[in-house]
Parts: structure tokens; C-alpha cells; sequence
């Protein structure tokens, strides 16, 4: 068995496109979730502008919506916490629609019309708030987020929703009262190859491996991505990278980590037999199913988990 000493790390790092994102999300900071909601066929309001002359613009969207509040047990700046948040989401994919500070946004009256969860679940200094709205554009349509954060003397809060349906993207979102939102959403990040997720972020997602469930084989759809990762490995010879099997959540967690090591290894054997690569820039490691990126209870989610990841280690 070949467990990695730094699975919090890569678990940390693991969250991925086309999941929610409250898969294994965590902030940096001891935290509770203090409240939890998930709704289907709603009518989700997302603001995407500060109040102003008596109303607040937002999105539409017609579909589902899954909130959750976690309390901070530190003493943290909501500028620390909204700035891990926002990092979060951009690491992820994500553009962003809208942000704004406590008088920025509109004070009282757009902590009204955010829909803010009531205290003691939830807790907004007026004074001392911030907000931000956010979508991503995944195979099965646009995905939108929001995060509020605030404090109080001794703890932080953040109250994070995403919402997911149909949305009037490009046209004017128009509000009930009166005001209207953006004419255009920023357009959704578009997708990067490895190489360019590894010099960007230090870590990439080899999204074509495509494991079928208990299986170690590569298929031909992996390819392009190998040959990527290959070139670049060769353009950088000082580089060390690990690739980081994961799993579903079918079977024990021993079976998984094994399994999802040989993952790995099926992957640094390819690299190395195929294209090339100086076996001494390559490790491999497992996992299993610590550190999941999409639901395991639907199949998609479970084809989405299993996956090889590849994490820049250092320079030698």
C-alpha cells in the first residue's frame, strides 16, 4: 500500500471542474457548518450588482440551489477569508460576475436583498462585510456561486450558495422592482491544457484518462494529454512532478488506495515507455477515495473521480 504523507495537501487541491463545490471544499481555517439547504425547481435570485436607486439587479435561474454557512473559529479579516474564497473559485474556473465591500454593495439594504441566512446561523456586521458572484460554464450548463462573508469579534462566517438551471445568459436580467442587471456575463475561462494548468496553478487534472470503474487501463482518449505533459516534462528537466491516483467510493479504502496508486503507475509507465520521459521527474501515489471532486452517489460523478492528477513537487 502507497499512501502520500501529504493527502490533506492534495485533497485540498483535488476540487475540479464539473462538481459541486462543496466537494470536500475546506478553508484554511478550523470551521463548522452551521447551517446546510438544497432545493430543487426554484426560482434562484443572484445578485449581480450593488443596491441602488431602490433595488438590486440580479439573475434568474430557474433550477436547483445548495447553501451552506460555516463559522470560522479564528480571528480572521474578511478580507482573509474573501480572498481565499476567490481564489478557490478562480482556481476552479470560474469568472467573476460581481463583488463588492459593505457600503459598496449597499449596506443593509443589500444584505435584505442577498437573502442572507439569519443569525445565530449566520451573523453580518453591516460595517464588515463582503460579497461575491461567480459562474462557470460545465458540460451541463452554466453553474453559478455566491459567497457572503462577515464576523464578529471572535469568529468568522461565510455563506456560500450555487445554483445551477437555466439563466438569461447574455440577455438584460431584469428585476422585479425595477432595476436591471449586466447586459452580458464575463465570458467563462476557457479550457487549458495541462502544461498550461501546471505553469499557472502547479497542478493539472489529466481530465482523459477515463478509468472505467476497477480498471488500471489507459484508453486512446488520454493521448494528447500524455504527449503534453511529456513535452512539457522534456522543456523542463529540473522539474518533479507526482501523479495522484484517486477513485470512487466503490469498495474499501485499502483496495482504492492500491488501486488508485496503479492508476498512477499505469500512467508514469505510459510517460515514461511511450513518450520518453526521465523516470527520476516521476512518482507515483494513491489516494483511493479521500479526495473526491464530484458526487459518488450518480455515475458521472463516479466516472469524474476516477482520474490521475499531476502535481508539480519541486525543482531539483
Amino acid at each position: 500500500m502507497r499512501l502520500l504523507t501529504a493527502t490533506l495537501a492534495l485533497a485540498c487541491a483535488a476540487l475540479a471542474a464539473e462538481a459541486t463545490i462543496f466537494d470536500g471544499f475546506v478553508l484554511p481555517w478550523t470551521s463548522a457548518v452551521s447551517y446546510s439547504e438544497n432545493r430543487q425547481s426554484i426560482t434562484y435570485l443572484l445578485p449581480t450588482g450593488p443596491f441602488r436607486d431602490g433595488s438590486v439587479p440580479y439573475l434568474e435561474i430557474d433550477g436547483s440551489m445548495e447553501r451552506h454557512v460555516f463559522r470560522v473559529d479564528a480571528d480572521v479579516s474578511t478580507l482573509d477569508l474573501f480572498s481565499a474564497i476567490s481564489d478557490n473559485l478562480s482556481s476552479l474556473g470560474f469568472a467573476e460576475i460581481f463583488r463588492c465591500q459593505s457600503r459598496q454593495c449597499g449596506g443593509f439594504d443589500f444584505r435584505v436583498a442577498a437573502g442572507v441566512t439569519p443569525p445565530p446561523d449566520m451573523f453580518v456586521d453591516i460595517g464588515d462585510f463582503r460579497f461575491l458572484s461567480a459562474w462557470r460554464l460545465n458540460a451541463s450548463g452554466p453553474i453559478f456561486v455566491d459567497a457572503l462573508v462577515s464576523r464578529t469579534k471572535t469568529s468568522g462566517f461565510v455563506q456560500m450558495t450555487e445554483s445551477a438551471g437555466n439563466a438569461q445568459i447574455g440577455d438584460l436580467a431584469t428585476n422585479r422592482k425595477g432595476g436591471t442587471g449586466p447586459a452580458t456575463l464575463p465570458s467563462a475561462p476557457e479550457a487549458v491544457s495541462v502544461s498550461e494548468a501546471l505553469t499557472k496553478a502547479g497542478s493539472a487534472v489529466l481530465e482523459n484518462t477515463d478509468f472505467a470503474s476497477g480498471s488500471i487501463e489507459l484508453g486512446s482518449a488520454a493521448t494528447d494529454e500524455l504527449v503534453d505533459l511529456s513535452t512539457f516534462l522534456k522543456a523542463n528537466p529540473d522539474l518533479t512532478v507526482a501523479l495522484v491516483g484517486h477513485t470512487d467510493t466503490e469498495g474499501t479504502l485499502e483496495a482504492n488506495i492500491e488501486l488508485s496508486y496503479n492508476r498512477a503507475d499505469s500512467v508514469k509507465q505510459a510517460l515514461v515507455v511511450v513518450h520518453g520521459v526521465d523516470p527520476a521527474q516521476l512518482s507515483a501515489h494513491g489516494i483511493g477515495y479521500l479526495a473526491p471532486r464530484a458526487t459518488n452517489s450518480s455515475p458521472q460523478g463516479r466516472m469524474q473521480n476516477r482520474r490521475v492528477e499531476v502535481v508539480i513537487v519541486r525543482n531539483n
